[in-house]
C-alpha cells in the first residue's frame, strides 16, 4: 500500500496506491479499501479501476495495483496508524505471525521514499514535522477512470476544485460555531485565513501598546496579538487579563517578523491578530499554584489533588492522559486485528476467593445482602471461554482492599484477556507483539 499524502487540519485530499506484491485477488484490495473508507476521518471521494502490472526480475505473479482518492479528517499519527492497521489485516498470511506481507505500505516523505515496518512505533520522528507532500491524485494517474461515476481522475479533480471539498471552513459567521482551528494547529500556510479560537490565556505581556497574549488549549500555544487601531474595547478588556481567563479569539492569521520567530513553538512562525476577543470564563481570586507551561514548579501532591481540574491543564499531565489513550487505543486496535472480542463484565457481582478483601456495597433492596465490587474479572471470562467466545479482552477496573503500594491503588485499571485453544508459546508470542 502506497501513500502519497499531506495532512494538516482539518482536512486534506490525500492520493493513495492500492496494491498486491503476490498476486492477490481483487477482493481483497476491495476490502482494503472499504475498511479505510470505514475508518473514522476517512472518506473514499473516488477511485480508479484496477490494473495489473507484471513485475521486472524472476517469474512472479502479476501485481494488481489501483488508486483512490481520499478526505482525511486526521493528523500525521492518526493516518499512518489506520493504513498500519489495514496493512496488518488484510496483508496476513493465516497461521503465521506476521507471515509474508501481500500488501505493503509506503510513505513519501519529501518525495523521498521510505518503507516503514508494520510495527513501527509512533509517533515516528519524520512524522513531528508534519511536512508531507501533498500530490494530487490527478498528478499520479490522471486519465485512470472511476468506475462508479465513468469519469477521469483529471475530472473528477476539476469538479472539486471548481466547488471546493464539502470539509472546507466556511467564512465565519457570528454565532455559527466556537471554534475553527486548535491553537497548535496552525502553520505558515494559514497566514491570511480568518479563525476562531478558544482557550486559557497561559500568559500576557504587553509591549508599550501592543499586547501579546499566549493563548493555550490541548493542541498546544499560539500567539495573539491585540493593536489598539483594532478595536479600543477589545484593547481594554486585553488589558485585564490574568492568567488562566477562558477566551474566544476571532482574528486573521499573519506570519512573524524575522527577528519574533520562537522555533520553540510549532506556531512559532505566525501569529493571531485580533479582531475580537471575548472573555467566556474570568479567574476570580489568586490561583493555589501557576499553571502556565512556562512555568516549572513542584507544587505539593495534596494541593494538586485538592485543585484537579487545574492539574490536568498543566503539560505534563495532559501529555500524560493522552499517551494513556493512545496506549489503550494501540491495545484494541491490536487485540481486535488478532480476532479478540471486547466483553464488559458485570461491576457488582458476588464475593470470589482471591488475593486481597473485598470492598462491599450494600443492596438496598435485598436487606442484609451485599454485592462485592470485582478484585478482577476472573469467573466472568472463565464464564466466556466456557460459552464460546475463544479469545476475550477488556479494560477493566478492578478493586483490592489492601495496603498501598507503589505500584498499586484501591481501584486500578488493567487489561484482561483470555484466550481458548492456544497453546504457551502462542500465547507468549502474541503479547510480545502486543508489547
Amino acid at each position: 500500500m502506497q501513500a502519497v499524502v499531506r495532512v494538516t487540519p482539518p482536512a486534506e485530499q490525500a492520493a493513495i496506491a492500492l496494491g498486491s506484491n503476490l498476486g492477490d485477488s481483487r477482493a481483497t484490495l476491495e476490502a482494503a479499501l472499504q475498511a479505510l473508507n470505514g475508518c473514522p476521518g476517512i472518506t473514499v471521494l473516488a477511485r480508479s479501476a484496477w490494473y495489473r502490472t507484471t513485475p521486472i526480475g524472476p517469474p512472479q505473479p502479476d501485481y494488481l495495483n489501483g488508486c483512490a482518492l481520499l478526505a482525511v479528517r486526521l493528523t500525521p499519527e492518526q493516518l499512518l496508524a489506520q493504513l498500519l492497521a489495514t496493512e496488518r489485516r488484510f496483508g496476513r498470511v493465516r497461521g503465521e505471525r506476521w507471515g509474508p506481507r501481500t500488501l505493503d505500505l509506503d510513505l513519501l516523505f519529501h518525495g523521498q521514499q521510505r518503507r516503514d515496518d508494520p510495527a513501527l512505533q509512533l509517533p515516528h520522528p519524520r512524522l513531528q514535522e508534519r511536512a508531507f507532500v501533498l500530490v494530487p491524485l490527478a498528478e499520479i494517474a490522471p486519465d485512470w477512470i472511476d468506475p462508479r461515476s465513468g469519469a477521469t481522475v483529471r475530472q473528477l479533480a476539476a469538479a472539486l476544485s471548481a466547488k471546493g471539498p464539502p470539509w472546507e471552513n466556511r467564512r465565519l459567521q457570528s454565532g455559527s460555531q466556537m471554534r475553527s482551528h486548535g491553537c497548535g494547529d496552525l502553520r505558515q500556510d494559514a497566514s491570511g485565513q480568518l479563525v476562531q479560537l478558544c482557550g486559557w490565556v497561559d500568559r500576557s505581556r504587553d509591549h508599550g501598546g501592543v499586547i501579546f497574549i499566549d493563548l493555550r488549549d490541548r493542541s498546544g500555544t499560539v500567539q495573539i496579538t491585540v493593536d489598539p487601531d483594532n478595536g479600543a474595547a477589545m484593547f481594554a478588556v486585553a488589558e485585564h487579563l490574568r492568567n488562566e481567563t477562558v477566551l474566544q479569539v476571532e482574528g486573521k492569521v499573519r506570519e512573524r517578523p524575522a527577528d519574533a520567530i520562537n522555533d520553540k513553538l510549532a506556531t512559532g512562525r505566525i501569529e493571531v491578530l485580533a479582531s475580537a476577543i471575548t472573555v467566556l470564563n474570568a479567574v476570580q481570586g489568586t490561583l493555589p499554584f501557576p499553571v502556565s507551561v512556562h512555568d516549572e514548579e513542584n507544587t505539593r501532591e495534596e494541593l494538586r489533588l485538592r485543585h484537579r481540574y487545574l492539574d490536568l491543564r498543566r503539560e505534563r499531565m495532559n501529555g500524560n492522559l493522552r499517551l494513556r489513550a493512545r496506549t489503550i487505543q494501540a491495545a484494541r486496535r491490536f487485540l481486535e486485528d488478532q480476532g479478540f472480542i471486547e466483553v464488559e463484565t458485570p461491576v457488582l457481582t458476588r464475593s470470589t476467593p482471591e488475593g486481597a478483601r473485598d470492598y462491599l456495597v450494600p443492596s438496598r433492596v435485598c436487606g442484609g445482602e451485599w454485592f462485592a465490587l470485582p478484585q478482577s474479572p476472573q469467573l466472568f471470562k472463565q464464564l466466556l471461554m466456557v460459552g464460546g467466545i475463544e479469545r476475550y479482552y477488556q479494560v477493566a477496573r478492578c478493586f483490592r482492599d489492601e495496603d498501598l503500594r507503589a505500584d498499586r491503588q484501591p481501584e486500578f485499571t488493567q487489561l484482561d484477556m483470555e484466550m481458548s485453544f492456544m497453546g504457551q508459546e502462542q500465547i507468549l508470542e502474541l503479547n510480545e507483539a502486543l508489547i
